[in-house]
C-alpha cells in the first residue's frame, strides 16, 4: 500500500496545523529519528560492521530520514520542488544547521561538564541544541524558497 500526500496531511493534521503545534511535530520526528539511528546502528552491527562504522552510517541514514520527515510532517507548510534548485538548497541548508546544532550540542556539554554531573551536561547539550536546531530549521532552511 502506498502513503498518498493525502494520508501524510491527514497524519500531520492530527498533530495540529499550522505553524503553532511545529514544534510538537518537530519533537515527534526527533523521537523518531532517534529511533532509526538506534535500530540502524543495531543492524548494522548485527552484520558485523564496528561499532564506529555502524554508528556513522546510522548516523548519516538518520540524518536523512530527519530531512525528509521535517519536509513532509513539520514544514509541509513550506513544500519545494523535487530536484530543483530550492530543493537543493533547502538539504545543504538543512545539513548546515545540523552541523551548527552538533556545535552547540559538544560545546555546551564541553563546559557544563566542568560544574555538574556529566549526565546533567549531556542532557543540557542536548536541549540546548534542540532549541537552536529547531529554530534555525525554521529561519534558514525551511523557510519559504524564492529559488525555483
Amino acid at each position: 500500500m502506498a502513503l498518498s500526500i493525502g494520508d501524510v496531511s491527514r497524519f500531520t493534521g492530527l498533530l495540529g496545523a499550522g505553524g503553532a503545534a511545529r514544534p510538537i511535530r518537530f519533537g515527534v520526528v526527533g523521537i523518531v529519528t532517534f529511533g532509526v539511528q538506534m535500530g540502524c546502528f543495531a543492524g548494522f552491527q548485527m552484520a558485523g560492521l564496528s561499532a564506529v562504522i555502524a554508528n556513522a552510517i546510522a548516523l548519516a541514514a538518520a540524518v536523512q530520514f530527519n530531512f525528509a520527515a521535517n519536509q513532509l510532517f513539520v514544514w509541509a507548510d513550506m513544500p519545494v520542488r523535487l530536484l530543483s534548485k530550492a530543493f537543493a538548497h533547502r538539504w545543504a541548508t538543512f545539513h548546515g544547521c545540523i552541523a551548527l546544532s552538533l556545535v552547540v550540542n559538544f560545546s555546551v556539554f564541553v563546559v557544563a561538564q566542568l560544574f555538574m554531573p556529566a549526565v546533567i551536561a549531556v542532557l543540557i547539550g542536548i536541549a540546548s541544541s534542540t532549541a537552536i536546531k529547531f529554530v534555525s530549521l525554521d529561519r534558514f532552511a525551511f523557510r519559504p524558497s524564492r529559488l525555483v
